[in-house]
């Protein structure tokens, strides 16, 4: 038999809900408006993140200059003793390298950072980008990731971090183009 205390425990939650339920929806837009206009969070241990078009790496751009610097070596690296057929390395380095750049302007810790740039420099290699501009730079990165303390991951730091990346994987996609002789970047170019 269900008594007048056991009653109230049960519906005072329900009370709750139905009460927040109905301030979500008559706020809703005041709410919304809110979240909107937050431009910077701050998560626990200190970490910033940089929201959508903050980072250098989330603007549409071409080829940034040292691309276009490396663009006559493109051909000849392309020929190189690059594995293409390595379908799951070419896919897992695009998607480490992009997962590590999220990481880096979403706050994550150093160590998230490095096991990306980890992985994405196992993919390197299995590719066989050994003692190429890609492998170096991606080297570079990790050494000074790996020294660095987390308060050094400031949103500058992050910014600059994940634009090099962003190169990195720029550079890697125009090997990947030069690769395959009927390539269209653009699909609406087509017409």
């Amino acid at each position: 038999m269900i008594t007048p205390e056991i009653l109230k425990a049960l519906l005072w939650p329900l009370v709750v809900l139905i009460i927040g339920v109905l301030f979500l929806f008559l706020f809703r837009k005041d709410i919304s408006s809110l979240l909107n206009r937050l431009k910077k969070a701050k998560w626990p241990g200190g970490a910033e993140t940089l929201f959508f078009g903050e980072a250098n790496v989330d603007k549409l751009t071409p080829l940034d200059e040292e691309n276009e610097k490396l663009k006559d070596r493109i051909h000849l690296e392309g020929n190189k003793a690059v594995k293409w057929s390595n379908s799951g390395n070419i896919f897992w380095v695009g998607h480490d390298l992009m997962w590590t750049i999220d990481v880096i302007i979403r706050g994550a810790p150093r160590e998230n950072i490095v096991h990306g740039l980890r992985q994405s420099l196992h993919h390197i290699r299995s590719l066989g980008f050994v003692n190429t501009p890609i492998e170096i730079r991606l080297l570079k990165l990790i050494d000074n990731a790996e020294k660095s303390l987390q308060e050094d991951w400031t949103p500058t730091q992050r910014n600059t971090y994940a634009g090099e990346i962003g190169s990195i994987l720029g550079y890697i996609g125009k090997l990947a183009e030069s690769n395959q002789a009927n390539f269209e970047p653009n699909p609406e170019n087509k017409k």
